[in-house]
């Protein structure tokens, strides 16, 4: 199973595989990001974890 990360990054938010480098997918803002990595996780097996501004883990 593999493990992705939404996290804040500059201006946009990102979507990406755990020890990846490159993003999935970018987005303007934190909800547009959340619905991107819903659609792309469909059909998928994995773990997201979705931190806040700060970085740290959204509960």
């Amino acid at each position: 199973m593999d493990n992705y990360h939404l996290t804040k990054d500059g201006d946009d938010w990102k979507l990406q595989k755990e020890g990846s480098e490159r993003a999935i997918k970018r987005s303007g803002t934190k909800a547009d990001a959340m619905e991107h990595m819903k659609g792309y996780m469909d059909g998928r097996e994995g773990s997201v974890k979705i931190h806040k501004e700060d970085g740290k883990f959204q509960e």
